[in-house]
């Protein structure tokens, strides 16, 4: 179980990464389809939020590790404090910063639960992070924001860039899970047999 969660928390975090750049980099895109040129200050809005699909993709892999593990009194004290803290934060919040403010809320009462959860699973001894890990990932997010940088680019062309740095700089520094390469290749094999 410490192992399958070790990698679940990695996988988790990688796609949570990927995610988070392809919503910040192609929240331009998005907003002009759902709301035309009128809805251009909800580009901010989106991309603050985008933020924590990092940790939501944490929160979902720890919730599942102490639902099976039947810690249910844990993850429920978890959750109730992140649901005091987005109320605070909102109230507090938005006041000040409007729509950023309650997207800023709620990126930190995610990051809050995401934490929280991800503690108590290494409490139980149900599983723990490859600390080795982090820096690769945080390297190669790096690159992948690196489009950004790039004025003019239409933010389609800009976010396959992005995810596409981003998961070639994993490959490269060996972060890549094989278990996807591992589900890939049964595919394959299933496919070729028929």
């Amino acid at each position: 179980l410490a192992y399958a969660t070790e990698r679940i928390i990695e996988l988790s975090l990688i796609a949570g990464v990927a995610l988070l750049l392809a919503v910040v980099m192609s929240a331009p895109f998005i907003i002009e389809v759902l709301a035309g040129p009128t809805g251009k200050p909800a580009v901010a809005v989106l991309q603050i939020q985008g933020l924590a699909l990092v940790a939501t993709f944490l929160s979902m892999a720890t919730g599942f590790v102490l639902l099976s593990t039947r810690h249910h009194g844990a993850l429920l004290i978890a959750n109730g404090a992140a649901l005091v803290a987005n109320i605070t934060l909102t109230l507090t919040l938005v006041p000040v910063w409007q729509a950023r403010g309650a997207a800023v809320a709620a990126v930190i009462a995610e990051s809050c639960l995401a934490l929280g959860q991800l503690i108590l699973v290494a409490r139980h001894g149900s599983g723990r992070v490859n600390v080795a890990a982090l820096p690769a990932i945080a390297v190669a997010g790096l690159v992948g924001a690196s489009p950004l940088l790039i004025d003019g680019l239409h933010p389609i062309l800009r976010t396959v860039l992005g995810v596409g740095l981003y998961t070639v700089v994993l490959a490269v520094l060996g972060r890549f899970p094989p278990e996807v390469s591992h589900a890939l290749d049964r595919r394959r094999h299933r496919e070729t047999v028929r």
